[in-house]
């Protein structure tokens, strides 16, 4: 099916689809050709615990390079040359199993580049990754494309910051290839198949072009947030270099432009029951951190029929506190009310759920009855370690769903799933909270999540968890709109909420 794909030398190759199109099969298939053919390749693989073999990230690091025999004193100069280039010389000596998981694909990455390898394949390796690291992730990564010659060949569900590094992109549907070409010609050839489902596989600034009347016969597609602005720019006539707030703020309230939530129950104090309360919550992991607490005297309340949405640096404590909700840790100090609501969490590595040896006992477990679910359409018959990433994260939400909680915690849900599945996800979460069923109250969702865009498309509201403590909560509106950083790329470009 692949055999006449190459890799040209210092070529950065962009793979996606969606979720079980193929996309890790061809990796590893590719992997398995290029060592036969004798070339030097490195694999990070989507599941970031199974690469990982050691106890401390030194002895991680230093592993591949003892496999090869190398001397003590080179390891140790290749260990500190490459941890310095990554920013993770302070975790050097710590445990692996303490790492949070956009920590734990950082180190992959390092580890699979430290024995210099011709090709590196990566399997949505910014899957774990704030939206900050995302993007120095990625400009590494191009940085070492260009500096070292090293190929690239990357499948990435988060296109954003990716497309326009690439030098072809490829689009695998059913083990097939639909489209490929360079960025602007595979933006042409998506336009030409008229589906709207690939459409969505095209960054923010070209969906805003065509969503706004753009003609790709007649201009030139904007395939970056710089691009896209320009572009805006001018199709409203605006020459002074400003945003297009007028004409712009207009379409995004009449719908044109509008990716946040803003319908919805009212969610203040008075007129909606707090279905969860936390209080003063402070924990640490050991004594020896004492000082340096996860969280600090953090406390909010989660209403009936919210969608509450957590976002924050990698190891910032998000984790931590979804397995204080759900009872998996106690706080050091400070409470947790719930008044016994079923609370019920798809964890990071949803593989830690699976009990089963298919998909079919798996559901059966939680009560399914054999009709249809809300989101598993992978076959049922296979182990669920088989299963492709998204098809895994599908799988876990259905047997979630299945016990009916009043409260659902969600740990980096989007990750594995492509943008066709994540618009239908962020659909059902809205409907989820605000049908009752047998209650005589709203169920919620507290939502941690590093993909900015589905956040802002289905939270309510949005909290930046930073050193212990929420530095903000306000409506995902309003938080998106007047941040810099965490923000989307069509905010970006509409510059939206800009002062």
């Amino acid at each position: 099916m692949f055999d006449d794909f190459k890799v040209n030398p210092g070529e950065f190759i962009l793979i996606c689809g969606k979720s079980g199109s193929g996309k890790s099969t061809f990796l590893n298939n590719l992997k398995e050709r290029l060592k036969k053919q004798n070339v030097g390749c490195s694999l990070v693989m989507q599941n970031f615990d199974a690469q990982i073999i050691t106890d401390k990230v030194f002895h991680e690091l230093a592993f591949p390079l003892e496999n090869y025999g190398i001397k003590t004193d080179v390891i140790r100069r290749r260990v500190a040359e490459i941890s310095t280039y990554f920013g993770i010389t302070h975790l050097l000596e710590k445990d692996t199993s303490r790492l949070s998981g956009g920590e734990k694909q950082i180190l992959n990455l390092a580890s699979a580049l430290i024995t210099t390898p011709e090709i590196l394949l990566l399997d949505e390796p910014a899957s774990q990754l704030d939206p900050v690291a995302s993007w120095n992730f990625f400009s590494t990564l191009k940085k070492l494309n260009r500096e070292t010659g090293i190929s690239v060949v990357i499948a990435e569900h988060r296109i954003e910051e990716v497309f326009p590094l690439a030098d072809r992109i490829i689009l695998l549907d059913k083990m097939q290839v639909i489209c490929e070409g360079s960025p602007k010609e595979f933006a042409e050839k998506i336009i030409k198949l008229e589906q709207k489902d690939f459409v969505l596989f095209l960054p923010a600034a070209a969906r805003l072009f065509l969503e706004n009347g753009g003609n790709f016969l007649e201009e030139e597609i904007p395939l970056s947030v710089k691009d896209g602005r320009l572009w805006m720019q001018k199709k409203f006539c605006v020459t002074d270099g400003s945003p297009a707030l007028g004409v712009l703020e207009r379409k995004r309230k009449n719908g044109a432009l509008a990716e946040g939530r803003t319908a919805g129950p009212d969610r203040m104090e008075g007129n909606a029951q707090i279905i969860l309360k936390a209080k003063n919550i402070s924990f640490f992991y050991d004594k020896i951190y004492k000082n340096r607490p996860v969280l600090k005297d953090l406390s909010f309340s989660i209403f009936e029929g919210e969608i509450f949405g957590i976002v924050g640096a990698n190891g910032s404590g998000k984790s931590t506190l979804l397995k204080i909700l759900q009872g998996i840790l106690k706080p050091v100090n400070g409470k947790i009310i719930c008044e016994g609501k079923k609370i019920l969490m798809l964890p990071q590595n949803v593989k830690n759920l699976f009990t089963k040896d298919s998909g079919k006992q798996e559901l059966e477990e939680c009560g399914w009855n054999g009709e249809k679910g809300c989101f598993f359409d992978g076959p049922l018959n296979v182990h669920p370690y088989d299963l492709s990433g998204g098809e895994m994260e599908k799988l876990a939400m259905e047997k979630i769903l299945l016990k009916k909680p009043d409260i659902i915690l969600l740990d980096e849900p989007t990750k594995g799933m492509d943008n066709v599945f994540k618009k239908e996800f962020s659909s059902f979460l809205k409907e989820f909270v605000s049908c009752k069923g047998s209650r005589d109250f709203l169920p919620s969702v507290v939502l941690v999540c590093h993909d900015l865009e589905f956040c802002c498309q289905t939270a309510d509201k949005v909290a930046l968890l930073f050193e212990g403590d929420f530095a903000s909560v306000s409506s995902a509106e309003s938080f998106f709109a007047e941040n810099i950083f965490y923000t989307t790329p069509q905010i970006k470009i509409t510059g939206s909420g800009l002062k």
